[in-house]
């Protein structure tokens, strides 16, 4: 990906991946190979591994050994850190899946899957209903109008609380969260898993819709120039000027207003019926 600098080593990660795709391949009770991480981003440098995962089946004995040694001696070949995991596929289909787990094999490549049971099992799994994004979508919304966003005039935020009590470094983690929460409902919003903390905001940029100039307004939200309740005015305003670009997008895309995110919250998530 060309936003990220340094020298890109992509071409060795993609020969050592293929070198060790093709032994492991051979052995009888491999059933697939996934690539993952930098394999997949396109873009290696010294901090990256070579991240792939290989099914078996569930008779195999002594397959993880074997496949590690595999790795291993790649590793001591071409002195780039190998990370090979080992799962059983039947029992990793029947796992629950976390998000993440989602996200990484959703953005995976397959190397090796001759009777495409791994194609099958990660559609399966990243299959989920519009149930799966509304929810994500109401439960941060919510939070963000309690933290520091509100969705209507003259509501009062924690935010709010504590620049009345003094506590301006919890007022500016606020707004940090506040960030995370929109993050959390711009992928919804793009029917896009989360990924995890440390890619986070890099794959956000690639999402479909975002607010406008998302990239300049979101770093200047994310500054911290003092700790001082004027600086904590200026992320805060460029903070919900974001916010209430999203809520428009979600009442346009979705039907989603603001007294039917709460509806949906009170019912739904919280289960109280009046």
């Amino acid at each position: 990906m060309s936003d990220l600098q340094g020298e890109n080593l992509i071409a060795s990660f993609k020969e050592a991946a293929q070198r060790i795709v093709a032994r492991i391949s051979r052995i009888d009770s491999v059933t697939g190979i996934v690539l993952q991480g930098a394999l997949v981003r396109g873009f290696a440098d010294h901090f990256s591994d070579v991240d792939i995962t290989t099914f078996v089946t569930s008779q195999a004995k002594d397959v993880r050994r074997i496949v590690q040694e595999i790795g291993n001696a790649e590793q001591r070949s071409c002195g780039l850190e190998v990370d090979l995991e080992v799962h059983d596929l039947d029992y990793f289909r029947n796992e629950k899946w976390t998000e993440i787990r989602r996200w990484d094999f959703h953005n995976s490549e397959i190397a090796y899957d001759p009777k495409g049971s791994v194609r099958e099992m990660i559609a399966q799994k990243v299959n989920v209903s519009s149930t799966f994004w509304l929810r994500r979508v109401v439960v941060s919304s919510v939070y963000a109008s309690w933290y520091c966003c509100p969705a209507e005039e003259g509501q009062s935020t924690l935010l709010d609380v504590a620049i009345s009590r003094g506590d301006l470094l919890s007022a500016h983690y606020y707004v940090n969260y506040g960030v995370e929460l929109l993050l959390q409902v711009l992928f919804a919003a793009n029917h896009e898993f989360l990924p995890p903390p440390k890619w986070r905001m890099f794959y956000s940029r690639r999402l479909n819709w975002l607010p406008s100039d998302f990239n300049e307004r979101v770093a200047l939200t994310m500054i911290v120039n003092e700790l001082s309740a004027s600086d904590l005015d200026r992320r805060a305003m460029c903070l919900r000027q974001l916010w209430s670009e999203a809520r428009n997008r979600l009442e346009q895309s979705m039907s989603l207003t603001h007294e039917k995110v709460v509806k949906y919250y009170v019912t739904k998530i919280l289960k109280q019926y009046a």
